[in-house]
């Protein structure tokens, strides 16, 4: 059985070369060296089922005096582990050719299971002679013989050890043909060397809810945790999960639960949905309070699977809210959230199902701290504030804080931080009580000591800003300093304007003061502000007293927000006009609201001029603008101003405007009227 294939390719050399082959008198050729034949790589370790790896059968030391022409082997492996798919031969016997053309060597291989050998692969390569049936080119050095491919068929699960089978090299074989030609000999060898292959156990996986410790501060407190799952192996074709968190129901209410993205990175079905998910808030006699989750994985159109889930993710996430907080003076609360009636269903072969072996689920811990509060400063005196604040957590219900200050005065809230002054020194005791609704209530409870009051009479700072402004006026903003109720003129005195929160001007030291305490500051608005809210924060020093004021006012980018009429400009100076709407004045940069005459109209018997600005349009009279007619074409005036041209039909508004231009240019308006009398009068004589 040893030599069958050896035979069969030697009849085949003695039918082309006539070759006497010498049976059991084969004769050792003097090597130069002894070749070898090995397995690369030695150790394979596959990760998979179904992977596929080569295996290459490589001889080295061989030497072109050995003459060989035949090399035969067998890969000897275990079939339950491994799948022999295919055999190619290596590079290293063609390369030697003796015949004229291809092919240069015969490459012969079965794979095999016999009752000697059992799973095997058997090759035997020839090198083919020339026409006349001879050799002059033989194989000389190292190289690859045959690659060999190998399936995966088979994983052991974890803690079982790795399944491993030794990749046998044996029933080696080299023939070199002897100097006459005639006889053919078998060339000495090493001992070959063979492989190991083994697979890595499939891995258990783990069920956990993360994180795994979870502190909650504060009365109504809502938090989410994960059930995660880590380490799954693909190989473990995991199609169903399902999984119950218990918890405690006296401190926790369970809100909400929904499918994590793990499982939906893995679709078999065409289209969504991926995944079939299924949860139940409930409280029954076995588990108690639990939130019970199931996640079947949808299969394709076959209702087969492709697509096996791997790796680590997140199954579910579970949304708690705090609905119990122990007092200050009480220790914290803790319960375990518990990871329980943990499943994981595998797809064995297509058809049957089977539990996936899992280690033990890691469960959760759920503490709630007493109820706290802080305040600050530590020892604050009389007649200061106190800011007292609560923890507040980002996600949270509706709760109401009551506050006991212990100097008589109680506030109820909804807002997790305040302020109180104590009129007096002394101790206090500050109780504050959290409740909610569906909520259990808890109290906390701090003493403070007041302090005397050493410190100056702080300074009040009154601010007025007006309510409106626009762009290219200038504003004008007021300030007052007091201490005691008296005006008091400021040692300091800061003012800055803000805008969306942040800094857009330091008006610091533009200020006037006008008289003790009284100052104005102007700020001329850009013609590029933005419309909004803007505040004035000042802040002023009187000796070692402080005292800090804000005020805010509207940036319109239209005059329509300060009154619906036509404004009126009433004065011009230098280019800075003062416009009255019945209410008020301000002040505008003509040049920066781009203002240009537009027009005439009538209002209240005299004829007023129009002008446009990027901020609306307004009225004036023409001798504010130094209105003058420069002619008059039939009933079409060429009016002139300092604010540009126009020219304007007079109809319905020719009586008034003639009486109205003379208040600006009486002699050249009178001038271009009499004249335009006397040529109507001359025409009709």
């Amino acid at each position: 059985m040893k030599r069958s294939l050896a035979l069969t390719i030697l009849i085949e050399l003695i039918i082309v070369n006539s070759v006497v082959l010498c049976s059991g008198t084969l004769n050792q050729a003097e090597a130069q060296a002894t070749p070898m034949l090995s397995i690369d790589p030695v150790s394979y370790t596959a990760q998979r089922i179904g992977e596929t790896f080569n295996i290459t059968v490589n001889i080295a030391n061989l030497d072109a005096s050995q003459r060989m022409i035949v090399a035969q082997f067998r890969v000897v492996y275990n079939d339950t582990l491994l799948q022999a798919v295919d055999v190619d031969e290596g590079p290293f016997m063609p390369q030697f050719n003796n015949t004229d053309t291809p092919p240069y060597t015969a490459f012969i291989n079965y794979t095999e299971n016999d009752a000697l050998w059992g799973p095997n692969v058997l090759v035997g390569i020839l090198v083919m002679p020339n026409s006349a049936g001879q050799y002059s080119n033989f194989p000389d050095g190292n190289g690859t013989l045959a690659t060999i491919t190998f399936r995966t068929l088979y994983r052991t699960v974890a803690p079982s050890p790795p399944a491993s089978c030794l990749l046998n090299l044996t029933d080696t074989l080299l023939v070199g043909v002897a100097l006459d030609n005639e006889n053919v000999t078998e060339i000495p060898q090493m001992p070959p060397q063979s492989a190991t292959y083994s697979a890595q156990p499939i891995p258990m996986p783990t069920l956990s809810i993360q994180p795994s410790e979870y502190d909650a501060t504060l009365l109504g407190e809502v938090f989410s945790i994960n059930v995660n799952i880590d380490n799954l192996d693909a190989d473990s074709k995991m199609i169903v999960a399902q999984f119950r968190v218990q918890y405690n129901a006296t401190l926790l209410e369970a809100i909400d639960a929904t499918e994590g993205d793990f499982l939906q990175q893995f679709p078999n079905s065409e289209g969504p949905s991926y995944t079939y998910f299924i949860k139940y808030i409930e409280d029954n006699r076995f588990y108690g309070p639990n939130v019970l989750i199931g996640i079947l994985l949808m299969p394709n159109s076959t209702g087969g699977y492709t697509n096996y889930p791997q790796g680590n993710g997140t199954l579910a996430t579970i949304t708690f809210e705090t609905i119990a907080q122990p007092n200050s003076s009480e220790p914290p609360i803790m319960s375990n959230l518990v990871l329980n009636d943990t499943l994981l269903v595998s797809n064995l072969n297509g058809v049957d199902v089977g539990e996936i072996p899992q280690t033990q689920p890691v469960n959760g811990l759920y503490q709630v701290s007493p109820l706290t509060f802080t305040y600050e400063p530590a020892e604050p005196s009389a007649g200061k504030v106190a800011l007292l604040n609560v923890i507040e957590p980002q996600n949270h219900a509706q709760q109401t804080f009551s506050w006991d200050f212990g100097d008589g005065t109680m506030l109820n809230t909804t807002e997790s931080s305040t302020g109180h002054i104590y009129a007096l020194a002394g101790n206090y005791t500050i109780t504050l009580t959290v409740t909610g609704e569906n909520l259990t209530s808890a109290t906390a409870t701090q003493e403070i000591t007041v302090l005397p009051n050493n410190q100056p009479a702080p300074v009040d700072v009154t601010v007025d800003v007006g309510s409106m402004h626009f762009k290219g006026e200038t504003a004008q903003f007021s300030i007052l300093t007091a201490s005691n109720g008296e005006a008091v003129s400021a040692t300091e005195l800061k003012a800055n304007l803000f805008y969306n929160g942040n800094l857009i001007a330091d008006l610091s030291g533009s200020e006037q003061e006008a008289s003790t305490g009284y100052y104005t500051v102007t700020y001329d608005v850009p013609t590029d502000a933005q419309p909004g809210t803007y505040t004035l924060v000042v802040q002023a020093e009187y000796y070692n007293a402080k005292g800090t004021s804000l005020k805010s006012f509207q940036i319109s980018p239209t005059l329509t927000a300060w009154n619906d009429q036509i404004t009126q400009i009433t004065a011009i100076h230098d280019g800075i006009a003062t416009v009255q709407n019945g209410l008020t004045n301000l002040t505008l940069n003509l040049t920066a609201i781009n203002a240009t005459l537009a027009g005439l109209i009538q209002n209240n018997g005299q004829v007023l001029a129009t002008i446009n600005t990027s901020v609306g349009t307004l009225s004036t009279k023409l001798d504010t603008i130094g209105g003058n007619i420069v002619s008059i074409n039939g009933n079409t005036a060429t009016l002139s101003s300092t604010l540009g041209n126009i020219t304007t039909k007079l109809d319905g508004i020719q009586s008034t405007a003639t009486m109205t231009l003379y208040i600006a240019s009486i002699l050249s308006a009178i001038a271009v009227v009499l004249a335009a009398i006397i040529l109507i009068f001359v025409r009709k004589k």
